[in-house]
């Protein structure tokens, strides 16, 4: 059984939806591979908009986000920001993967 998981004090239900796909482990067969760190990390909030996470794809959310510049971006996945975590708690994956993940995410939502 899965535990409920918090996130800074809320209750994550979208890791719950997802038991199986929570329980995935990383694919350490594409490494690099930004859609892929993107779909095992980040989909979770950023496909239906979790807690405020901006959405895959939106231009709108995303433009005053992507003006602060990608550096920007990278700290805040590698360091955490507001209901995100310091790199989603996964150990498996390196600065440069989460930078990927952060690329694929800005190329799909520009």
């Amino acid at each position: 059984m899965i535990k409920p998981k918090f996130v800074a004090g809320l209750f994550c239900a979208s890791l719950l939806a997802f038991p199986a796909y929570a329980q995935t482990p990383f694919d350490k067969d594409l490494p690099g591979n930004g859609g892929t760190v993107y779909k095992k990390t980040c989909s979770f909030c950023h496909d239906e908009g979790t807690v405020g996470a901006p959405k895959f794809g939106d231009k709108t959310a995303w433009a005053p986000r992507i003006a602060k510049g990608r550096e920007a971006l990278y700290d805040s996945v590698l360091n955490g920001l507001q209901h995100m975590t310091a790199r989603r708690g996964r150990r498996g994956y390196t600065d440069e993967d989460f930078k990927h993940a952060v690329d694929y995410l800005l190329e799909n939502s520009q």
